[in-house]
């Protein structure tokens, strides 16, 4: 009996730990490096742009998937940056070709990619349409909002080329949608932004609230409670006044829908407990949350020898995702089921969330028309006849 040949031809078992929850992976492949300068830049780009090794890209991808726990049917993968674009296309095909050689049968792999759209060319649409990338695009508004916001490295504009690239996307039949940051400065156009954005052809939005790291401050960008919860309710009466409903999808109310009636959050932000979504430097250093990049929040640096399920039971454990929701104002608030404390990235040194009151006043109006419905499947099917019934 050849034992050498019998041993070879066994299958391998999996020895890496399983984490005890999923979780996502926010991988930065070129890091800060971007080709445009956004004032308010949450990330920016200090020192020069470094490529994450194809190395470390296997031994991440291989990890990252077994590191899952058994049950998991799909696995995601986020890519971000700066412009993750600038890693290259052959980055991507090398990733995406990773991907099937760790895959276990039965799993589907899935990509995400957010970008600013500009370097999008037909050979990137391709590529995206072929394997069902989801891509987000960062779009500010019109051309005078994105231009004053989001100009390029030498304060030329973007407005163009991101719309190139956003028609790009719309030939080649691409899933994508736009992510738009507010801050004090836009506070009073939600209405015409929204306007202009449908009138793009986009129908799928996300609203995010300034984050009050990196560039912004020094720049005198800001974002007020209240703002934001004008902003936000302006977009929703907005929204409900066109009758867009079914039509243009805001992932802010679908969310509250969703966490309404299946009490389960679809993002970290408005999660009872958040830590499950981790970030990944190009150098392979891994941090616990990508708005809490901070020697305190580094879980590592990630080599052959690291266990992500040792990663994940670390973040979940950190305080800023345990006590988010627990907070004492957090628990006779009539909004809390779909807000639970917000991000704990807006949480001052008082320990209160700075964009509770614009929280609250957003959630309150979305709720309305809710509150009469169980926050059961049952529910939700009686909601949905309601809405029917009311729009036909």
């Amino acid at each position: 009996m050849n034992i050498a040949l019998l041993r070879a031809q066994q299958i391998p078992v999996n020895t890496v730990p399983r984490a005890s929850v999923p979780f996502h992976m926010l991988i930065k492949p070129i890091g800060a490096g971007c080709n445009l300068a956004c004032n308010y830049c949450y990330y920016p780009q200090r020192d020069q742009a470094q490529k994450m090794d194809e190395a470390l890209l296997e031994s991440f991808i291989r990890q990252y998937i077994a590191s899952q726990p058994r049950y998991s049917r799909e696995i995601n993968f986020v890519w971000q940056g700066g412009e993750p674009l600038l890693a290259g296309i052959g980055f991507y095909k090398k990733a995406l070709a990773l991907q099937q050689k760790y895959a276990p049968p039965g799993v589907l792999i899935s990509n995400s990619l957010q970008t600013n759209a500009t370097l999008l060319n037909p050979a990137w649409c391709r590529l995206f349409k072929q394997h069902q990338f989801i891509v987000g695009v960062s779009l500010d508004g019109d051309r005078q909002i994105q231009d004053t916001h989001r100009p390029d490295k030498r304060g030329n504009s973007s407005y163009d080329a991101a719309l190139r690239g956003i028609a790009l996307l719309q030939q080649y039949q691409i899933e994508f949608n736009l992510l738009v940051v507010v801050h004090d400065g836009v506070a009073d156009r939600a209405q015409e932004m929204y306007d202009h954005f449908v009138a793009l052809g986009v129908r799928y939005l996300q609203f995010q609230p300034l984050m009050l790291e990196g560039d912004a401050p020094a720049a005198g960008y800001g974002l007020s409670a209240a703002n934001w919860g004008r902003f936000m309710v302006a977009i929703y009466r907005r929204w409900r006044s066109q009758g867009h409903l079914g039509q243009v999808f805001i992932m802010n109310i679908e969310h509250v829908y969703a966490q309404y009636f299946t009490h389960v959050s679809p993002n970290c932000v408005h999660s009872a407990r958040c830590g499950g979504n981790l970030v990944m430097e190009p150098d392979g250093s891994v941090y616990a949350c990508d708005h809490l990049i901070d020697a305190k929040h580094r879980l590592g640096r990630f080599d052959d020898a690291s266990q992500f399920a040792g990663y994940v039971d670390a973040a979940i454990e950190m305080d800023f995702g345990k006590t988010k929701s627990l907070r004492r104002e957090c628990q006779s608030c009539s909004v809390k089921s779909v807000c639970q404390g917000g991000c704990p990235a807006h949480i001052g040194k008082d320990r209160y969330n700075r964009l509770c009151a614009g929280y609250y006043a957003f959630f309150s109006e979305v709720l309305a028309p809710l509150r009469s419905f169980a926050r059961t499947a049952q529910g939700a099917t009686l909601w949905r006849s309601s809405v029917i019934s009311a729009t036909s």
